[in-house]
């Protein structure tokens, strides 16, 4: 049963018990505790009401506004406007004040005061986390350790990959209608696809067709336009840190402190990220060692070529242990014998840890050799994605090449 069937099934019993105690003598008893009348209001707009109205009117509105706050959480990019977005909560409370008082008010009229009582408590939560569960919202930490034992929604292992709510998860990746403009340009236009834990998934597309953009949003480093997407579960725009603290990134162009060592810039990226020290020297001299950079680790990076600051980019990608790794150009600058360590690493870091590894390149065939599945933007829309083999057999190409002109060639027809 899931989370949200069993929330329901929870309120349901929740509720008759509560209809039931305000029916019974105790129930009766202790509403008399509450039938103080007390008034409130300004002027001509005053309201004397039992204290229990008041009491209900208030914990609604304090409910309402949690749970527009937990919509407005869980809503992707481009579901709400920014003024919707600000207003909910406060609309939401204000509903929460507002709606149940009429329902009270008809009920108690014709009823003694403890159905009016029980009645409109009963259905106010009902209804509150009825709305939470019909639009797929997360529901509450405090209900969902209630529910724990009844849902069977698996609980996260050592090794499990997982989202923001510690549920295990198949797709490390989410991408759905995502749409990025730039004034009148569109760069980004309607893309959708998924990746799997533990996949290296390859994004091809020439220069501005909208890679590099796609894989900024991925990072909440570029708002969308329109769509949304989540990594590791969690929402690429409302969640922009949690997503960067498990991920890494090697952008197609940048530039090092030139001042710097690549020792001291890798230990500046770790602090960045907060790592203890002797874990920061640790993963540093492990990464030195690994992509052959210990002699020039105290080298200013100034003098570094071209392979080699690629090297260090690739390093600092990797200082976090990242869950899922997006890399955009990563073999650029690197001789055959670099390319082939890289490639080798990649694949080590996918078999061994896990890592969901994003690998955008132009250079066709490390995407071919890399990479089981494939996603090709034109003209910032997605034209394909699938597994490469299958690519190839339905266009009738026989390398990455030919797959390539075939896509680009049918979108320009």
């Amino acid at each position: 049963m899931h989370v949200e069937a069993a929330s329901g099934v929870v309120l349901l019993i929740a509720s008759v018990a509560a209809l039931r105690w305000a029916n019974s003598p105790w129930g009766h008893a202790y509403e008399h505790l509450w039938d103080v009348p007390s008034t409130h209001g300004a002027g001509s707009l005053v309201f004397t009401q039992p204290v229990h109205f008041w009491i209900n009117e208030g914990l609604m509105t304090i409910f309402f506004f949690v749970v527009g706050l937990e919509i407005r959480r869980e809503s992707h990019a481009g579901e709400l406007s920014d003024l919707k977005r600000e207003t909910l909560p406060v609309a939401a409370a204000l509903g929460g004040m507002i709606a149940p008082a009429p329902l009270y008010l008809s009920l108690n009229s014709s009823l003694t005061s403890r159905h009016g009582w029980g009645v409109p408590v009963a259905t106010d939560i009902a209804f509150a986390v009825g709305v939470l569960a019909l639009l797929g919202k997360r529901v509450p930490p405090a209900l969902r350790v209630l529910l724990a034992l009844s849902s069977a929604r698996p609980l996260r292992g050592a090794a499990d990959p997982q989202t923001g709510n510690g549920e295990t998860m198949n797709h490390a990746i989410e991408v759905y209608a995502l749409s990025k403009s730039f004034g009148e340009v569109t760069a980004v236009d309607g893309v959708s696809f998924t990746v799997a834990v533990g996949e290296i998934f390859g994004f091809m597309g020439h220069n501005g067709a909208g890679k590099t953009t796609t894989l900024r949003m991925l990072l909440g480093l570029t708002r969308p336009t329109a769509g949304s997407a989540r990594v590791l579960g969690r929402d690429v725009v409302h969640e922009t840190l949690e997503v960067r603290r498990h991920a890494g990134y090697l952008p197609a162009s940048y530039a090092l402190p030139p001042d710097m060592t690549a020792r001291g810039f890798l230990h500046y990226i770790a602090a960045m990220f907060a790592l203890p020290r002797g874990v920061a020297a640790a993963r540093v001299d492990a990464l030195l060692r690994q992509f052959g950079l210990e002699r020039e680790a105290d080298r200013p990076l100034r003098g570094f070529s071209t392979g080699m600051a690629q090297k260090v980019g690739i390093a600092q990608a990797l200082i976090n242990e990242p869950a899922v790794l997006l890399l955009d150009e990563p073999t650029s600058g690197l001789d055959p014998l670099g390319r082939h360590e890289l490639l080798e690493t990649l694949r080590a870091l996918a078999r061994e840890r896990g890592v969901t590894i994003v690998f955008s390149s132009h250079i066709l065939s490390d995407v071919e050799a890399l990479c089981e599945r494939v996603a090709v933007i034109h003209r910032s829309r997605l034209v394909a994605c699938d597994e490469i083999e299958r690519l190839k057999e339905a266009h009738g190409a026989r390398t990455m090449d030919d797959l390539y002109l075939a896509l680009v060639r049918r979108e320009a027809a």
